[in-house]
């Protein structure tokens, strides 16, 4: 298609309109597929209710927030459920709910926030239809919205989801377009007229508008743009830009001969149109048009002109969609910089570097710079003419110029290194030239940087060694005040001093003591200067002295002879300062190495101006500062100059909205297709503690200078105070503990003022189930039963000392109990002793004699028996009588068991079974069998002694094995059977 009408464009782009104005001081930015756009070819746009930027392209969809593209293209495996049906989008629509309509070449759908996604729109019964290609949708006053697919009219009413289709049999025309009247009527075109559409009659009523002529030439009507109280602007394919007049029924034509792709109505009696020769500006009420197209050199106008779209956003910014240059964007900048470029903006124009800028009496600006001569600028033509080494009529010495100076017609020029330069201003001829060989080294070096004439008619120029004193009557040089170091600046105050900056700090002459004064820098700041570097010495209208270095600028206090020094520190973009100017409002513009300062000298403000405000180059240059009498400012840069009048200036009054765009979360990466993709405060987040690591991004959509755009944040919770991050658009968080949170963010607008659109969102990070409310009443049931337990054992302690102390006490009163019965013991057995001898001696002597029956015999044997075992015993040891006693209650205690004898008693003694023997046998005369019966003997009469037990069950008690092996034992050592001593109840001792 647009081969046939390669032709036709060419013809356009050489007849341009009689009213046409000039296309200056429209500076583009540029957007293509290297900045993320995924298409070149832009067809389309619009900016959404939300403030975002979106571009239909031929291969696919793009949203903008300033900063980054989001694109979206169609995939076979979503289309028809959250994915566009085809990636060549021709329009772009919201309706008044919100929904993002989207034509393409393969259907239509809408786009929603809320999911992040399409949504086709599905006509019943009519499956061939939804497919096709759509190019234009509009909403009436009514809600419902108009749909042209191909040939055909469709009318949906989104309330009732009914649709109504007109097609070309039914309406009479194969439709081109559809517009809307500013009351929300609908109204149409075919290739040749416009229809109105009738709702009361669902009729459409024809207006022809193009001529049989212009018909026979197959012109075709292609946009449509209502002019309130006037017609309809009507843009064609071949007969350029008409207007219909709707009261009158009469078509003009007020651009001819151009290819119309869009209309826009801008402000007031202005709109824009979109064709394949650029951009037209038309004021309908004068008539005048600005062709704006495309340079070659000149990387700031449109980058193609073929234009297809234009839109105009909230901030008055224009954007155009080319086929071939991607998307071309004019903002409406706060400020109005105009650039001066070599061979780009200024044909005439050699030469960027620019070094010195310097006025005549003609009117006209001297240009110096560093890398092409001189250009000299007519302010009121806007022409420049360039005066350099390579030129033949307008030679100069030198390409590379460092100083200028007009006095009275002639200029004078320092060079780099081949002197001074003496230019003729009327004819542009040089007349003279001053050189270190020619002034026979009274001029020492042919390397000048600057002049200044005092008012007592001084003429001083500084050079690169020093300051030199030019005597007019003699024509000759000599050198002044004797200072011998690169001179950068000289300036006489109002007090007649003269002020000299060097590479080597300051130097003043005090006129009134003739005498020089020098100020560096010193160890102690404030009374010397931030840089031996000075740059260039400004007397403002208060009659106050600054210095401008290699290291901030500075106030000097003449009073205590200090300096105030303004650094990065302070808020300037670089230390590297060039030069000073103030306006008229008694504001100081400041050049430095990294943009434009605005400075307030009373209250100290400062306001940077960078590439985002409209600064084609940051970096400024030396001595290059000019201020005009109308109050326009120009200053050098090392990439052309720029001039600007600070009246025009205004804060930026445009408020973006703040949105949070989403919560990026590493483990949950694959679960963010389909969500919400702008937070708002009924959003939550509610994450578990190991998951805890997230990035919150958010946006402040705004283009006029989205980089100038300022956030801070701050997580209550966790913050006690605002975190300010620059033009940072995100801020990650990782590590936070369980608990709730709400994040917080502001932003400045491009002003750096900050602005009411505070967004917040609540953010919950659950703790680990052993730190839940239901884990701590588990945690405090444990610690109060470890106290009941803890208690408890203290208690058992408290218990267990006492009973041990009691053990103690009752083991000691056992021993003292234990000597004492060792002491009774010992006196019994004294005492004792003498009767049993008493007892044994007569014993003895009647079991000599014989006398008595055989009965009484065997009692005094039975007598003798125990007699003889009272005197062992008394004969024992305290040692021996407490083993017996041990042994003994170890017997008594396991009388009835089986296995007692003597090795389970010598295993209880801890002795082998011979010393037991040995041992008890020395002491006892008795064997520890023997013992062992005699216990058992002492518990059977313990038992007969009740009376109510048989033979047999004492026996078993006793510990005996037998009844008979009892009585034989109990015969043997009492004379009698266990049956004949309980019939006699006797008891023995």
């Amino acid at each position: 298609m647009k081969s046939i009408y390669l032709f036709f464009i060419f013809l356009s782009g050489i007849i341009a309109p009689l009213t046409a104005k000039a296309a200056d001081n429209y500076y583009f930015r540029h957007y293509t597929n290297k900045d993320g756009l995924s298409h070149n070819t832009v067809y389309c746009s619009m900016q959404d209710s939300r403030g975002f930027m979106w571009f239909g392209t031929e291969d696919g969809l793009n949203r903008f927030d300033g900063h980054t593209f989001s694109v979206f293209r169609f995939n076979a495996s979503t289309a028809g459920s959250g994915g566009l049906p085809n990636d060549r989008t021709n329009c772009l629509f919201e309706d008044s709910k919100g929904r993002i309509w989207v034509c393409t070449n393969g259907g239509i759908c809408y786009y929603t926030y809320e999911t992040n996604s399409f949504h086709p729109l599905i006509i019943p019964g009519k499956n061939d239809l939804s497919s096709q290609t759509f190019s234009m949708v509009k909403e009436d006053a009514e809600g419902n919205l108009w749909f042209r697919s191909e040939a055909t009219i469709i009318r949906y009413n989104p309330n009732n989801q009914t649709f109504k289709i007109y097609t070309p049999d039914e309406t009479g025309f194969y439709p081109t377009q559809i517009g809307m009247s500013n009351k929300g009527q609908p109204f149409f075109s075919d290739a040749h007229a416009l229809y109105l559409f009738k709702p009361e009659t669902e009729q459409f009523a024809r207006y022809p508008v193009l001529t049989e002529e212009e018909r026979r030439k197959q012109t075709t009507i292609l946009q449509l743009c209502e002019v309130p109280d006037v017609g309809i602007l009507i843009g064609t394919n071949r007969e350029g830009l008409k207007l219909y007049h709707t009261k009158t029924n009469q078509t003009e034509t007020l651009i001819p001969d151009i290819y119309v792709r869009f209309i826009m109505h801008d402000q007031a009696n202005t709109y824009w149109i979109a064709s394949e020769s650029g951009i037209y500006i038309y004021n309908i009420l004068d008539r005048s048009v600005v062709n704006l197209r495309k340079s070659l050199v000149n990387e700031y106008t449109i980058s193609d002109n073929a234009v297809y779209s234009l839109t105009k956003d909230r901030e008055g910014g224009i954007w155009a969609g080319t086929f071939f240059g991607g998307i071309n964007y004019l903002p409406n900048r706060n400020t109005s910089f105009r650039y001066y470029l070599a061979e780009k903006t200024h044909p005439g124009m050699l030469g960027n570097a620019v070094r010195e800028i310097c006025p005549d009496r003609y009117g006209n600006l001297w240009i110096g710079t560093e890398d092409n001569g001189i250009n000299r600028y007519d302010p009121q033509t806007d022409e420049m003419v360039n005066y350099s080494l390579r030129h033949a009529t307008r030679k100069l010495s030198a390409t590379n110029i460092h100083g200028l100076y007009a006095k009275g017609d002639t200029l004078w020029i320092g060079t780099f290194n081949t002197g001074i330069d003496l230019l003729h201003i009327p004819t542009g001829k040089i007349v003279k030239r001053y050189t270190r060989a020619n002034t026979h080294n009274s001029l020492s070096s042919d390397f000048i940087l600057c002049f200044q004439e005092t008012s007592r008619g001084e003429w001083l120029i500084g050079a690169s060694n020093g300051v030199f004193l030019y005597d007019q009557q003699k024509d000759r040089f000599t050198r002044w005040q004797n200072i011998h170091v690169l001179t950068r600046q000289i300036m006489e105050d109002s007090r007649g001093d003269v002020w000299v900056a060097t590479s080597s700090g300051i130097y003043r002459y005090i006129r009134s003591e003739d005498k020089i004064r020098a100020y560096r820098s010193e160890a102690t700041p404030a009374k010397g200067l931030g840089s031996d570097n000075t740059t260039s010495v400004f007397e403002d209208s208060h009659k106050r002295i600054w210095i401008t270095t290699a290291y901030g600028f500075s106030l000097y206090h003449p009073e205590e002879d200090d300096f105030t020094h303004f650094t990065v520190s302070d808020g300037l973009p670089s230390n590297v300062i060039y030069r000073i100017v103030e306006d008229d409002f008694g504001l100081f513009w400041i050049t430095t190495a990294n943009g434009l300062v605005r400075f307030h000298p009373e209250t100290y403000a400062i306001r940077t101006y960078s590439h985002f405000d409209g600064l084609h180059e940051a970096q400024f240059n030396y001595s290059s500062s000019y201020k005009a009498k109308d109050g326009t400012i120009y200053l050098g840069t090392v990439n052309g100059m720029i001039s600007f009048d600070p009246r025009t200036f205004r804060e930026d009054s445009f408020t973006a909205p703040l949105y949070i765009k989403e919560i990026a979360i590493p483990e949950r990466e694959r679960e963010r297709e389909g969500k919400q993709y702008l937070l708002d405060a009924q959003s939550t987040i509610k994450l578990p503690y190991n998951h805890s690591a997230f990035t919150i991004s958010f946006i402040a959509p705004s283009f006029t200078s989205p980089q100038s755009i300022q956030y801070a944040y701050k997580l209550d919770g966790a913050d006690t105070d605002w975190v300010t991050l620059g033009n940072t658009r995100e801020v990650a968080f990782a590590g936070l503990s369980p608990g709730k949170y709400t994040f917080r963010v502001k932003s400045t607008n491009s002003s750096n003022l900050w602005q009411d659109n505070e967004q917040h969102i609540p953010i919950t990070i659950t703790p680990p189930f052993w730190a839940t409310i239901w884990a701590y009443i588990f945690y405090t049931g444990l610690v109060i039963a470890a106290i009941i337990a803890l208690y408890r054992h203290k208690q058992k302690r408290l218990i267990a000392r006492q009973k041990e102390k009691q053990e103690l006490f009752e083991k000691e009163k056992e021993k003292e109990l234990y000597h004492a019965k060792v002491q009774y013991s010992t006196f019994i057995k004294e005492e004792i002793r003498t009767p049993l001898n008493l007892i044994k001696e007569p014993l003895e002597k009647m079991l000599l004699e014989n006398e008595g029956n055989e009965k009484v015999k065997q009692n005094l044997r039975i007598i003798e028996r125990n007699t003889e075992r009272l005197f062992n015993l008394s004969n024992l040891s305290a040692l021996d009588d407490i083993f017996l006693q041990k042994l003994n209650t170890y017997i008594e205690e396991n009388l009835t068991n089986e296995a007692l004898n003597v090795e389970t008693l010598a295993q209880e003694m801890g002795m082998s079974n011979s010393s037991l023997y040995r041992k008890v046998k020395t002491i006892s005369n008795l064997t520890p069998v023997d013992l062992i019966r005699m216990a058992r003997l002492r518990k059977a009469l313990e038992l007969m002694q009740s009376g109510d037990m048989r033979i047999n069950e004492i026996a078993f008690q006793a510990g005996f094995s037998s009844p008979a092996y009892f009585s034989n034992c109990f015969q043997k050592e009492y004379g009698k059977s266990p049956s004949e001593f309980m019939k006699e109840k006797l008891f023995v001792p």
